[in-house]
């Protein structure tokens, strides 16, 4: 009943003007019925020495495990019941709703008023009290939020109070912006400077307190994903200093991480531009792996009229390599698995209209796989090869070299991410800014690759000769029992080993079969009357 957190903040980015608002206390507008309230019972007393009170709660609380769910339904059930009356209201609020959080942006602000305003008057009608009205737009406010309302959920990250936070995001409604400030403990504080050696404990809790849904850093918070790989690698305790060589690997992360908070990224995907100028929009995903990791990275390229062609970081998904080592060609593999995932859930979740999906690859060998007949290679490929084309066309595909691939900066550490605002991470290649006449042009590999083909088992027999010679039976009856004693001899010899081999012997395959064959053999004849008259061929292992 729950959208997700992703497709809340896509929603968020899609248009010019933003609103954000709140639901007042949500559980405790939910009563609960009174045959259930004996199941919410406590005791309270208010001083050591008295007699302890019974109480029982009418309202839903935090940390009963129905409150979550019973909320989300009341909400959605609220909305669905005045559908007809408020339509876009109802979409709103059940798909632009992350618990009793709601973000959406609309194009003009007229528009983000009368939506706001029929959100705020469907949740009333369910008792829900929407507050805390946040918008890029000192005019929505005004009209939609309450008179002297106080905003609750104001911060301090360097700008005062002028940076909100919304759904884990750090976002300035002032200047429309995204930043990524991170408060540390006090423990951890310490060890930014470099100066003392942190423990395992230590740097993993540093590398997840970078907060990123929409993977916007990915480029960046990958890299301490894969130090921590390596420090478990070593196999020391969780409050060990971690060894020196990692070490030197740790300070030139945190030397990365201190930039992080001068990183400022537009809210909108496309900031100042008509949509009455749109001519196309279009969705392109570069994807790369190496030893130590593989990722993949979505950007919309969009045609205007006013300003030509412009490229804008959508969202990322980077993993790091399992420990049991994978050849680079199924790692890549796996890149276009999670490059097909994301460029799925991109399209379903925006209201956008995607016009072209381009897949940008330099794995010659995936490239190949695809086009290829996936029932020729074994389990690993053939099953990714089949989801990647269930949910993609060949034509969509492209190679790339590898200079020009996107995501080859977060799979590989080079000089270090680069964290500028105006790096190619965060506006794209170059030539997604020109015609498609200057794109990298190259024809998709023949599909002819050798590598994880399913090995191919062929039996020849140059003559099938019969079980049993039936010009020696004069009698049907005794040929078809002597036929079916034969055909259950075979079945029962194929199908055995042998159990009385000692457990520490070490038998070859022939040796097995030979071995079980005897034993088979010679419990059966005793029961072949006419022994003279079989003639036993080659069985095929």
């Amino acid at each position: 009943m729950t959208a997700s957190l992703t497709t809340v903040l896509y929603r968020f980015r899609q248009r010019q003007i933003a609103i954000a608002g709140d639901i007042r206390e949500m559980f405790h507008q939910i009563q609960i019925r009174p045959q259930d309230r004996q199941a919410h019972r406590f005791l309270w007393r208010d001083e050591r020495g008295e007699t302890s009170k019974q109480y029982v709660m009418d309202v839903a609380t935090f940390g009963s495990t129905c409150s979550p769910s019973s909320a989300q339904y009341i909400k959605n059930r609220n909305a669905e019941e005045w559908s007809e009356q408020y339509p876009e209201a109802a979409v709103a609020i059940i798909e632009c709703h992350y618990v009793d959080d709601y973000l959406d942006s609309l194009d003009c602000e007229e528009e983000a008023v009368q939506l706001a305003l029929d959100v705020k008057t469907v949740h009333a009608k369910a008792g829900f009290d929407m507050r805390n009205w946040l918008s890029n737009s000192e005019l929505v406010v005004q009209r939609v939020g309450d008179p002297g309302q106080q905003v609750t959920k104001s911060f301090t990250v360097g700008k005062s109070s002028e940076t909100e936070r919304v759904l884990g995001m750090s976002w300035t409604p002032k200047e429309d912006t995204f930043t990524f400030a991170v408060h540390f403990r006090s423990d951890i504080q310490s060890l930014i400077s470099g100066t003392s050696v942190p423990t395992k404990r230590q740097v993993l809790r540093a590398v997840m307190s970078v907060l990123d849904p929409l993977g916007l850093v990915a480029v960046f918070v990958i890299h301490g994903k894969c130090l921590v790989k390596d420090i478990w690698r070593t196999k020391i305790g969780w409050d060990d200093p971690i060894p020196e060589k990692l070490h030197e690997t740790w300070r030139r992360w945190i030397q990365v991480l201190q930039q992080l908070p001068q990183l400022e990224l537009p809210r909108c995907y496309f900031p100042n531009y008509s949509v009455g100028s749109l001519r196309s929009l279009q969705l392109h995903v570069f994807m790369d792996a190496s030893e130590t990791a593989y990722s993949c990275v979505a950007y919309f390229r969009i045609e205007d009229q006013e300003r030509g062609f412009r490229c804008v970081l959508v969202s990322s998904q980077t993993k790091v390599a399992p420990l049991k080592p994978l050849s680079i060609p199924r790692l890549e593999l796996q890149a276009a698995v999670i490059g097909t995932r994301l460029m799925k859930s991109i399209q379903q979740t925006h209201t956008l209209l995607i016009c072209r999906r381009v897949i940008w690859s330099d794995s010659r060998t995936v490239l190949s796989w695809i086009q290829s007949d996936q029932r020729n290679y074994r389990q690993f490929v053939a099953f990714r090869i089949g989801e990647i084309l269930e949910e993609t066309k060949l034509e969509e595909w492209r190679w790339i070299p590898s200079r020009f691939n996107v995501a080859d900066e977060a799979t590989k550490w080079g000089n270090g991410p680069n964290l500028r605002e105006n790096s190619r991470w965060f506006c794209g290649p170059e030539f997604l800014c020109k015609e498609e006449s200057e794109w990298p042009k190259q024809e998709l590999p023949e599909a002819d690759t050798a590598e994880e083909q399913r090995p191919v088992n062929a039996h020849h027999r140059a003559a099938e000769e019969p079980l049993v010679d039936f010009r020696r039976f004069s009698s049907l009856q005794r040929l078809v029992r002597t036929v079916a004693y034969v055909r259950r001899f075979i079945a029962i010899a194929r199908g055995r080993f042998v159990a009385e081999a000692p457990a520490s012997a070490i038998l070859s395959r022939q040796e097995i079969q030979e071995a079980e064959f005897t034993r088979v053999y010679v419990g059966f004849k005793r029961r072949f009357t006419p022994m003279n008259c079989i003639r036993f061929v080659p069985i095929s292992s």
